[in-house]
């Protein structure tokens, strides 16, 4: 496959963008004979290796920023709550009331200090 370098784009960013690897990388710089890997200008073209071969990546991966994405297969039957809008909800528990109402009674019977 051949790709057209952006501005911003680096050789780690294209390996986690491909192969899902940041540390594949190696393998596009010595594909295109790269004598300074660090030196790639917008618009030059590289060949990416090897996409033809390639699964769909499964598991924990990094994207371009570093953060952590987890891929799920499409007609998969586990599912995720999503959080719960209505924060205030959590006030209603039981132990959240309890918990508040011991702050409460501690910040009310709290000794005063002794001035010296």
């Amino acid at each position: 496959m051949r790709y057209t370098i952006q501005a911003g784009d680096t050789l780690s960013k294209l390996a986690i963008k491909f192969y899902g690897n940041m540390s594949r990388w190696p393998e596009i710089a010595a594909a295109n004979a790269l004598a300074n890997p660090d030196r790639i200008q917008p618009g030059q073209t590289l060949t990416i290796p090897g996409l033809d071969a390639l699964p769909p990546p499964t598991g924990p991966t990094r994207n371009e920023h570093g953060e952590l994405v987890i891929r799920i297969p499409r007609g998969s039957t586990d599912t995720v709550a999503p959080p719960d809008p209505d924060w205030m909800g959590a006030l209603r528990k039981p132990w959240m009331l309890a918990a508040l109402g011991l702050g409460a009674f501690l910040l009310l019977h709290k000794k005063p200090r002794r001035r010296k």
